[in-house]
């Protein structure tokens, strides 16, 4: 990616903070700082966990909260990996900023990282905003 790309990319990135990014071709290290979460492993790390302290927030979600920045980047990889049953509860995530008992701090911007946005759900896709680079 060139400069000019660069640059054209950080300003959408500035402009939307509230809509889910899905962005092709872009590799992960663009977002050194941000909190990966690597959706092959399934939707049930979205899921608060039960433990004898009671609920137990996902280890992302903690991450994110401690952030003291402007604005937080969730990464999300690897979701073009799922079938797109496995997909659907991410778009509930991606809908309601949050899974049952928490929503994501106010600060959050979603990002979708994907080689190829073909093989992602079509209800993924209506919620995002999309690049390719």
């Amino acid at each position: 990616m060139n400069e000019k790309e660069k640059e054209k990319l950080i300003k959408v990135i500035k402009n939307n903070s509230i809509w889910p990014l899905i962005i092709e071709g872009l590799k992960a290290d663009f977002f050194k700082n941000g909190v990966f979460l690597d959706c092959s492993l399934g939707a049930n790390q979205l899921a608060l966990r039960i433990s004898e302290q009671g609920y137990e927030k996902p280890k992302f979600l903690l991450s994110l909260e401690a952030s003291e920045k402007n604005r937080s980047f969730l990464v999300l990889e690897n979701l073009e990996k799922l079938s797109e049953k496995e997909q659907y509860a991410f778009a509930g995530f991606l809908k309601h900023r949050g899974a049952t008992g928490y929503k994501l701090p106010e600060n959050t911007q979603i990002i979708i990282l994907t080689s190829n946005v073909d093989k992602l759900s079509n209800e993924i896709k209506a919620l995002c905003l999309i690049y390719k680079i």
